[in-house]
């Protein structure tokens, strides 16, 4: 499979990376697992995803691409978050404006990249 332009690509995964985490986590369920009362957040499935990707999967460029927008969503989702030293759903929801800051950021720096070129 081929794909034009792989910064529109990577952009849209990771807008709805971040808006399908927001729905799951505020309205449907909790999607934290907790292990020997260690709770696991998704900030930690994405760099978990994220280093899987950067090691395993090199060949694959759009797997590789659409796996690391996810992991990146999940992780700018959770950031400010798990600075904050983790709360309740109150503070969740309070990150939301640094969450469309750092992804505005993050899209900036995207298409500077690929228009320097």
């Amino acid at each position: 499979m081929k794909i034009k332009n792989k910064s529109f690509y990577f952009i849209i995964i990771l807008i709805l990376t971040i808006i399908i985490t927001r729905i799951i986590t505020l309205y449907l369920v909790d999607p934290n697992i907790i292990l020997g009362g260690f709770e696991l957040h998704h900030i930690y499935y994405g760099i978990i995803l994220m280093l899987i990707t950067f090691f395993l999967i090199k060949k694959q460029k759009i797997i590789s691409l659409t796996f690391y927008a996810i992991s990146l969503g999940l992780i700018i989702d959770e950031l400010e978050y798990t600075l904050r030293g983790f709360g309740n759903t109150e503070i969740y929801s309070s990150t939301l404006p640094s969450v469309i800051i750092l992804t505005l950021l993050i899209i900036l720096i995207t298409l500077y990249l690929k228009y320097k070129k």
